[in-house]
Formats: C-alpha cells, structure tokens, sequence
C-alpha cells in the first residue's frame, strides 16, 4: 500500500529511493524496537541456564534482518511495478535496501536495549528515525549542509544509502 500510494504522488525515481529507504528505516527500527525489552524477563531466566548474550543477539538480528528485507524488496517491487520502472541499477537500489535492513535492526536492537519499557522504545523509533530523514542528504542536498550537519550526516546510515542511491540513478 505505502508502495503504491508513493508511486502514486511521483513518478521522480529519486524521490521515490528515498521513501523506499525511509520506508525500510522505518520497518526495521519498528520491527526490532520491542524485541528485547518485551522479552527481558524470559531472557533473564534463561539466562541463569546458559543462554549467552551474543546467541541470543544475533539470533534476533538474523531473524529480525531477514523479515525487514523481505518487507523491502516488496516495497521496492511495488515501487518499481508503480512507477513502472524507477531506472538506474536495481542491483545498488536493492543491495542499499539490504544494507539499509540490517542498519534499522541494529538500530531498532539498540533502542530496545536500552529501553526500560515498551512504551519508552515505541516512544523513542521516531526519535532516532527523524534525524535519519534530516541527516540522509536528500532534502537539504549535503551539499547544502554547512559543516557541522554535513559531519554529522556522514555517520547516520540515511546518508550512505541515500548517497548509494543518487549513485544508482547514473547506472
């Protein structure tokens, strides 16, 4: 629905990545968000048997990873079946989706981690993903960023696959 309801507004291939990448930020951080608070007690108890943090992290990473690339490349298909084809290099549009799935897992894990509640890590995805949108060098161009944002923008995800995907247009 998000897919075709973008495909619907535009038909400009890079504003349509861009609500691709958001989109995927999006389902990443909100799928792993709640994910260890919820399960804290059960983890705690489990771990007094010998469950070790690093399995129980990375199975939760895999899992969670794999579910939001199969939500992206949906998107990104309705996307390109809505716009009837976006142009560029599906192969970079689709591995910065990829890349993309697994940055808003680890980022959706660390909120959950950090959290003390459900609310307060349902609370804290929009937090984390707005500056994502104002850091990703679409919208200001980076090139239009004074120095300090510019800096800032190199270290957010948005802006290495936002920089991925003006690139792929030129394939």
């Amino acid at each position: 629905f998000i897919g075709l309801m973008v495909t619907w507004v535009t038909q400009d291939a890079g504003l349509v990545l861009f609500f691709a990448m958001i989109s995927t930020l999006w389902f990443g951080c909100g799928n792993a968000a709640q994910e260890i608070v919820k399960e804290l007690p059960m983890f705690r108890r489990e771990r007094l048997i010998g469950l070790g943090r690093h399995p129980y992290l990375l199975s939760k990473f895999l899992t969670l990873a794999r579910i939001t690339t199969l939500q992206s490349f949906l998107l990104y298909g309705v996307m390109q079946l809505g716009a009837r084809g976006l142009g560029g290099s599906p192969a970079w549009q689709i591995g910065a989706l990829v890349a993309t799935s697994f940055a808003s897992v680890g980022l959706g894990l660390a909120i959950s981690a950090f959290s003390r509640t459900i609310l307060q890590a349902v609370m804290l995805v929009p937090l984390v993903l707005i500056p994502q949108i104002l850091f990703s060098g679409f919208t200001p161009p980076a090139g239009d960023m004074k120095a300090g944002p510019f800096l800032v923008s190199r270290c957010m995800p948005s802006a290495a696959t936002q920089a991925v995907m003006d690139v792929s247009l030129f394939w």
